[in-house]
């Protein structure tokens, strides 16, 4: 797989996991600031527009949790998650509600004056609407990159880094990678 980021180490550690020959490669060092798979946090969440993403949420979950039990390391940390939409938001507040709901996802739904009751520092106009869902929270970005990049070379994954991709060419038969030094 071309590039090591969180989507290129999750996909190189579940295929590596499950017996895969895997040789993943990554332009730049492991680990770089780059790209968006190397910062503190990202959100975990249910609350989506659309059933499908609602689900693919579920799956995201799941998957945080064979990592943690398969590296011994808490990575999920649950806060609870307030998503807000005011009067006119460019995706109606309903879409949340029917997608949830299609879902089996437990979740409040929160009037403005009762988001202020539990969050008094929000000063929010009436017609803003909130959903609270209490396992929604947060996941170490890099700090789990590492931790799936890990566990992918324990499985047997070859990831090299710093050897960007010069070329790709698919045969009748397979596909060619080049890889190495661009200049």
């Amino acid at each position: 797989m071309v590039g090591l980021g969180a989507l290129g180490s999750a996909a190189a550690y579940a295929l590596a996991r499950r017996g895969a020959r895997v040789l993943g490669l990554e332009q730049f060092a492991l680990g770089h600031h780059r790209g968006a798979s190397h910062d503190h946090s990202r959100i975990i969440r249910r609350s989506y527009h659309t059933s499908g993403y609602v689900r693919l949420a579920a799956e995201a979950y799941q998957a945080w949790r064979e990592l943690e039990r398969d590296s011994g390391e808490r990575l999920v940390t649950v806060t609870g998650g307030l998503d807000l939409w005011p009067a006119g938001a460019a995706i109606p507040s309903g879409d949340y509600r029917k997608s949830l709901d299609a879902c089996g996802v437990a979740y409040q739904w929160l009037d403005a004056g009762e988001v202020m009751r539990r969050w008094p520092p929000f000063r929010l106009d009436p017609d803003v609407e909130g959903c609270y869902q209490a396992d929604g929270g947060i996941v170490p970005a890099a700090r789990g990159t590492r931790v799936m990049q890990r566990l992918a070379a324990g499985h047997g994954a070859t990831l090299l880094d710093e050897t960007p991709v010069t070329g790709i060419r698919e045969t009748a038969t397979h596909v060619e990678v080049a890889a190495g030094d661009a200049a």
